[in-house]
């Protein structure tokens, strides 16, 4: 290129400045930084030529847009221009550059949107087995799993080789493979325990710290291109008769992308949501790349891969028959009995202490020891003849339509733990640690030690009725069932286990506590007994706007608009367990998750403003102590303030009135019932106590006081005395 430059001394000097940082480099593929070197030196060229420019850190806009508008004129494909794009930034980013390069909008260059590929790049169910059984033939263990990743783990083939034993190890214990790949985006993964028992086999052959499938006198991008040519030396022979599919590694995340799109729509995903979740486990920065991967689906697919089901055994080693295909491979065929074979059913006698006891057990080939090629025997047993015939029939019937499930050999307390850890994210800090409480307290101990597929609905009844013999209140009980019940619809889901054991579960019925709101002589003698107590205005806030307890603590200055008088409740003061002595308290979001806004009475704003004035007080006597949370209730160095220790003080007071009882929650109520009474319509009280729905807020905040009882009679009064 060099001698075609008019400027070869500022275009060597620049090359020389793009040799510098490329050695320095240790971001991306050793392909994505081969490309994108030969991109940059592209536009060193130009840059040499074009603006004489002398140092590459003093790069800025107009030299991109003069760049885009040259590649357009040359007729370059817009996938072309924006990868030299991608490759101009990614060394701007590595220097210590002058000027910050303008993004794509901000360029004023009408760039072409790309067109991505529809093209069918999946292999056939035969075309896998083949290539495995190939592989298995050479004893290539390792690009045996290699394949494995590819195809029911979605891995790129770099991603592959770059797993280590520290990262094989993770996988094993945790049953997801962590992965960095491409853009250096990390990704975790589930992987199917077929393939955690191969990764398993691999580390117990590779010396610790070392990587999986490189030895150790070759380098990654070397082994890697000796599974590329071993795939492109078996495609003619290995590819379907007739088939002009591109047959390519990548073809496996193809076949991957498709299955797991298929499997969330199953689910009941819509398209879009599937394919955001399949561009998540590929590692995609856009799901509209996504949508390449799932060309298959747009085709006739009676021959592709794309069906859900397990991941299966390897087939059994292919044979060479001496046939001849073409001219110069020879083709292969499978030998043996199938994988789905017709089973056995037999009488067997077991004598245990000195009793004979007789059964009737069937045996059935489930697949194919990815090890040894073996087949996998699996067995059926039952009472009588009819039942395990019935059994093994439903079980033949699901391998031949290919939704057979291998049996689950996880455990309910293996499964609980990998719920809680993997499932259950999402969930705010006091709920997770409802559940742990749930689940080692009780789920643990009694079904921890039953396998998911052995545990049946009479088992989860037995254990609930258990509990409400134990002593334990019916709500508590009901709680319990709906944490193992959450835990056990997500196996299904996963598709450990077939239904769900506790849904046929009958709960016992739950009363409702009757609901105490404080009548208007309660509240007039708690309104004498709070004047002057530190945490009046807090209780009066509680009273006069119906928020919860956390809502009311966790108010804050910037969600109070004096100006409009209304309040945005969008946060509570929480609990956050951590280790015993370590909880904490954080800003969480709302029971519901909502946020509302509320315009209360007057005044409460009057009370708002004169507890502004008191902290400005306090603000001055702490001065640099002070701790500025923008919180309006507050101790008197600006931390909040614990609600048990207001719960606390609540409770005294209320001892002191008569009513020891009484919650801080029923001021919630008694707000319910002063709107209603006040003639309030419920969609607005629904929307001020935050209430998913009307129906709710009716139920249980719409309480018929004495004085509600006494003016419906009086009017139904007044109406009969008209009528007679």
């Amino acid at each position: 290129m060099a001698n075609q430059i008019l400027n070869t001394g500022i275009y060597l000097s620049l090359l020389a400045q793009l040799d510098k940082l490329a050695r320095h480099n240790r971001q991306g593929s050793f392909r994505t930084k081969e490309r994108y070197y030969e991109a940059m030196k592209r536009f060193c060229a130009f840059l040499a030529d074009a603006f004489r420019l002398q140092k590459l850190s003093n790069i800025n806009g107009k030299h991109l847009t003069a760049y885009i508008l040259k590649l357009q004129d040359d007729g370059k494909a817009p996938s072309t221009i924006k990868t030299d794009l991608a490759a101009i930034r990614f060394f701007h980013d590595l220097m210590d550059a002058k000027y910050k390069l303008p993004d794509n909008e901000e360029l004023k260059v009408a760039l072409q949107r790309r067109t991505f590929g529809g093209v069918d790049r999946t292999w056939s169910r035969e075309e896998f087995s083949r290539m495995l059984a190939e592989a298995l033939r050479l004893g290539r263990e390792d690009y045996v799993t290699i394949l494995y990743l590819a195809r029911y783990a979605g891995l790129r083939i770099h991603e592959c080789f770059r797993i280590d034993t520290a990262i094989a190890a993770q996988a094993v214990r945790e049953g997801a493979i962590t992965i960095k790949g491409k853009g250096g985006l990390v990704r975790t993964v589930p992987l199917h325990p077929l393939l955690v028992s191969r990764l398993e086999l691999h580390l117990q052959t590779t010396p610790r710290g070392h990587k999986l499938f490189v030895p150790d006198d070759m380098e990654t991008h070397t082994a890697i291109q000796h599974l590329q040519a071993f795939i492109r030396t078996c495609r003619p022979y290995i590819q379907d008769a007739g088939s002009a599919r591109p047959m390519t590694f990548h073809g496996l995340r193809h076949v991957c992308a498709a299955e797991w799109y298929q499997e969330r729509i199953a689910a009941g995903a819509t398209p879009y949501e599937a394919r955001k979740a399949v561009s998540r486990l590929l590692g995609h920065g856009r799901d509209d790349v996504t949508k390449i991967y799932l060309a298959s689906l747009r085709e006739t697919r009676d021959r592709r891969l794309v069906q859900r089901r397990p991941c299966p055994a390897l087939p059994p080693p292919l044979r060479w028959t001496g046939k001849r295909r073409d001219g110069n491979m020879a083709r292969m065929k499978q030998t043996g009995r199938g994988a789905s074979g017709g089973g056995s059913i037999r009488q067997k006698t077991l004598n245990r202490a000195g009793k004979s006891y007789t059964y009737w057990e069937a045996r059935y080939t489930a697949g194919y020891n990815p090890n040894t090629g073996r087949q996998i025997q699996r067995t059926i047993t039952g009472k009588t003849k009819s039942e395990v015939a019935q059994k093994l029939r439903q079980k033949l019937v699901e391998l031949d339509m290919g939704t057979y499930q291998e049996p689950c050999l996880l455990t309910v307390g293996e499964w609980l733990d990998i719920w809680m850890t993997e499932y259950n994210v999402h969930l705010k800090p006091r709920t997770a640690e409802s559940y742990r409480c749930q689940i080692e307290n009780h789920l643990r101990p009694e079904l921890g030690k039953y396998k998911l597929e052995d545990l049946r609905p009479h088992i989860v009844q037995h254990f609930c009725n258990g509990l409400l013999r134990g002593g334990l209140a019916p709500k508590t009980v009901k709680t319990i069932h709906g944490v193992l019940h959450k835990a056990l619809e997500q196996a299904v889901t996963l598709g450990y286990i077939r239904t769900n054991p506790s849904t046929g579960c009958i709960l016992p019925r739950v009363t409702r506590r009757p609901l105490a709101p404080l009548d208007d002589e309660t509240i007039k003698r708690f309104l004498a007994a709070i004047q002057g107590h530190r945490f009046e205005t807090i209780y009066l806030v509680d009273l006069f706007t119906g928020l919860r307890k956390g809502e009311v603590m966790g108010l804050t200055w910037s969600s109070v608009d004096f100006h409009k008088g209304t309040l945005l409740i969008d946060k509570q003061l929480q609990r956050v367990p951590g280790r015993k002595g370590s909880d904490r308290y954080a800003l969480t979001s709302t029971k519901s998750g909502k946020v509302r806004k509320i315009t209360p009475a007057p005044y409460v704003m009057q009370l708002l403003r004169r507890q502004k004035s008191r902290q400005a007080e306090w603000r001055l006597r702490a001065g640099p102590a002070w701790e500025d949370q923008d919180l309006v209730f507050t101790n008197e160095l600006g931390g909040y303030l614990i609600p048990e220790t207001v719960y606390k003080d609540f409770k005294k007071l209320v001892a002191t009135i008569g009513s020891p009882k009484t919650r801080i929650h029923d001021l919630r109520h008694s707000y319910a019932v002063a709107a209603i009474k006040s003639g309030d319509d419920i969609k607005t009280v629904q929307e001020n106590l935050g209430h998913a729905s009307a129906v709710f807020t009716l139920d249980v905040y719409g309480h018929v006081t004495d004085e509600m009882r006494s003016e419906s009679a009086r009017r139904m009064e007044s109406f009969i005395e008209k009528l007679l």
